[in-house]
C-alpha cells in the first residue's frame, strides 16, 4: 500500500515515517529540500507543499492508499484544495489537535464541546487563533460530500526536538537556562494540568489508524488518560538541567504569564494553559494498545536529557523574550542576537515601547 506524508520531515513524521515501514507500506514524503533516502520503501519528493502545482503534481501521480498530512494552512488554503486532498485516497488523516476543546470539569472525549461551539468571547471568535482555525478547518471535513477522512488531535506532543514549559517553547525557557539566565514560570499555570504525550507514541497511534476502516470517518485524542502539573513538569526539567551541567537552574515565579502580554500569544493562555486538561481515551483504546505508553516524567527526562546532548535551538521569538527579561529583570546581550531587525525590535520591547518599533516598522515598509 501507498502513502503519502504531506510536511512529514519533522520529529513527528519521522517517526510515523520509520512505523509505516516496518508495517510493510510504501511511504512517500514530501520535503522543501533534497532528501536521499537509504531505504528502497521511503521515498522523497522534493517540493512546497503548501504551492497549488505542487500539489496537484503529487496528489495527480496516483491514488493513494492514504494521505496524512502535517502541513499548517490558514482555513482559506485548505477550503482551496479540500477536494483534491479527499478524492486522490482513500483515507485522508487531517491532523488537528486538542487546543479545539472548550475547558471541561469532566474528562474531555472526542464529543466534548468544542472552543468553536461554545466560546461567547466575539473578539477571540473573530480570531483565527490555532484552536479557532483547527476547528474550522474540522467543520470543512464535516461539511464535505467526502467522509473518507480521519481526524487526529494530540495534546501537547513532545520530543527531544520540542519541549514546552506552560506556553514556553523551549527557545524561550532552556535557552534561558543554558545562557544562565532565569526561566519564568508564573503563579497562575503553576497548579494547571496537562495532559502531555511523547511524539513517537502519538506517531504509533496515527500509524495504527492507516488504512483501518474503523477509523475512516473517526475521531481520536492520541494520548493517555493520566495529566501532570506544570509545577511538576519545571521540577522535572530543573533536576535533569542540573545533573547534565552540574548547576541548578534559576527560577523566577511571577504572578501572571508574560504572553498575555503579546498580543498574538494571550489567546493561548487564556484559552488553552489556564484549562486543566483530562481525557477519557476509550475510543482510541479501541483500536491502539496503550499500555506500553510512555510516563509523562520518564519521556519528558529522556527527551530533555538526549536533547542536552546536543543542543540546537530553533529561531528565539525576542517579542516574548523582551517581556520575560522584563519580568526577570535581566538583558538578553545583544551579541546573542543575530539579525539588526531583531535587535531593534528586543531593546523597543524590553524598555518597554513597544510602539516605537511599530513605528519603525511603518516606516521600514514605506522605503
Amino acid at each position: 500500500m501507498d502513502i503519502l506524508i504531506l510536511g512529514g520531515t519533522g520529529a513527528m513524521g519521522q517517526y510515523i515515517t520509520n512505523i509505516l515501514v516496518e508495517k510493510g507500506f510504501n511511504v512517500s514524503v514530501t520535503s522543501r529540500s533534497a532528501r536521499i533516502s537509504e531505504n528502497e520503501k521511503i521515498e522523497y519528493i522534493q517540493g512546497n507543499a503548501m504551492e497549488e502545482n505542487f500539489l496537484c503534481y503529487i496528489t495527480g501521480r496516483q491514488k493513494w492508499d492514504c494521505v496524512i498530512d502535517f502541513m499548517t494552512y490558514n482555513t482559506a488554503t485548505l477550503q482551496k484544495r479540500l477536494d483534491t486532498l479527499l478524492e486522490c485516497t482513500n483515507q485522508y488523516i487531517f491532523i488537528s489537535s486538542a487546543r479545539v476543546y472548550a475547558d471541561s470539569e469532566t474528562p474531555l472525549t472526542e464529543d466534548s464541546p468544542r472552543l468553536l461551539d461554545v466560546c461567547t468571547d466575539k473578539e477571540y471568535l473573530a480570531t483565527e487563533e490555532y484552536a479557532l482555525e483547527k476547528a474550522r478547518q474540522e467543520n470543512l471535513l464535516f461539511e464535505s460530500e467526502y467522509k473518507n477522512w480521519t481526524i487526529i488531535r494530540p495534546s501537547l506532543t513532545y520530543s527531544d526536538k520540542r519541549l514546552q514549559l506552560g506556553v514556553y517553547e523551549k527557545e524561550n525557557w532552556l535557552w534561558r537556562a543554558l545562557k544562565g539566565r532565569s526561566i519564568i514560570f508564573s503563579e497562575d499555570l503553576m497548579d494547571r494540568c496537562y495532559t502531555m504525550s511523547w511524539g513517537k507514541d502519538v506517531a504509533q497511534c496515527i500509524a495504527q489508524t492507516v488504512c483501518c476502516k474503523s477509523a475512516v470517518g473517526q475521531i481520536y485524542n492520541p494520548v493517555l488518560s493520566d495529566a501532570v502539573k506544570w509545577s511538576e513538569v519545571l521540577e522535572i526539567y530543573c533536576d535533569v538541567i542540573e545533573k547534565h551541567t552540574g548547576k541548578k537552574p534559576k527560577v523566577k515565579i511571577v504572578k501572571k504569564c508574560t504572553n498575555l502580554k503579546v498580543s498574538y500569544a494571550k489567546y493561548q493562555v487564556l484559552y488553552g494553559r489556564y484549562f486543566n486538561r483530562h481525557f477519557d481515551n476509550s475510543r482510541l483504546k479501541e483500536i491502539v494498545d496503550t499500555s506500553g505508553w510512555t510516563r509523562t516524567e520518564d519521556g519528558l527526562r529522556r527527551c530533555l536529557s538526549d536533547f542536552l546532548k546536543e543542543p540546537s535551538f530553533l529561531k528565539v521569538d525576542y517579542v516574548k523574550e523582551a517581556y520575560i527579561d522584563r519580568a526577570a529583570h535581566e538583558f538578553t546581550p545583544l551579541s546573542e542576537i543575530s539579525s539588526k531587525r531583531d535587535k531593534i525590535k528586543y531593546m523597543c520591547y524590553r524598555f518597554g515601547v513597544p510602539f516605537l518599533w511599530k513605528i519603525i516598522l511603518k516606516i521600514s515598509r514605506l522605503k
